[in-house]
């Protein structure tokens, strides 16, 4: 399993070509960004990290 500091590096690190993830952020298991898309709409997204344990469907689906 990915740790909260392997995935918050990834989302800032990520350069999509459809959108931006900008205010990466991680604080008490939750990462927090906003998504930007090329037309200009904006949505904020907060996720509990693994530290959580909550699951990670966000991350990918289970087989």
């Amino acid at each position: 399993m990915l740790t909260d500091a392997a995935i918050v590096a990834a989302l800032r690190a990520a350069h999509p070509r459809d959108y931006t993830i900008t205010e990466v952020e991680a604080v008490d298991g939750v990462a927090s960004m906003v998504i930007e898309q090329a037309g200009g709409q904006k949505a904020h997204l907060r996720v509990r990290l693994p530290s959580t344990g909550a699951p990670q469907w966000w991350l990918h689906a289970p087989s």
